[in-house]
């Protein structure tokens, strides 16, 4: 059985500079051991989408990812629940892709209308919108000095010129 992927579990992104980042969007009402059930469509912290899912298994209408899942950037979903597993596969162990299968469904000219359809069709970047309504922060900040989240959150909101010479 495959594990299936969480909200903060990790993928494995090849695109430079990325490296591994962990899923920042899920369901929000299916959880699995305590956090929620990542979905095609999901994003991750360097933005990619989940594009790769149980077929059989489906989340508010979308695949559940799972360990060996693919993204938007090539890379893969490597952690996931130890004890939650479903669905079956139907692309290889070692996350390579069919590239004919992937340019034929590509060229579909119905492709959007039938990803809306299944409720799969996503914005990464209202992804990430939606991550920082809920709480979220993507990235990260470099601070030149130790200071609390209310304190950077203070720092921010001041006007350029009376941040002390901060970002």
């Amino acid at each position: 059985m495959i594990a299936s992927s969480r909200l903060g579990d990790s993928h494995v992104c090849p695109m430079p500079g990325h490296g591994t980042t962990p899923i920042v969007t899920a369901s929000s009402n299916v959880i699995i051991n305590g956090m929620g059930a990542a979905r095609v469509g999901d994003v991750c912290v360097c933005g990619a989408v989940i594009t790769t899912g149980f077929p059989s298994v489906l989340v508010n209408g979308r695949p559940l990812a799972h360990v060996g899942s693919l993204s938007s950037h090539g890379g893969t979903f490597v952690s996931g629940s130890g004890d939650t597993f479903g669905g079956s596969l139907f692309a290889p162990a070692d996350g390579s892709v069919d590239e004919l299968r992937m340019a034929t469904l590509l060229a579909d000219p119905a492709l959007t209308e039938k990803a809306q359809a299944a409720n799969a069709l996503v914005s990464p970047l209202a992804a990430s919108k939606a991550a920082l309504q809920e709480g979220v922060e993507l990235g990260f900040h470099i601070v030149e000095q130790p200071m609390s989240r209310s304190a950077l959150i203070e720092l921010r909101s001041r006007a350029p010129g009376q941040r002390g010479g901060c970002f």
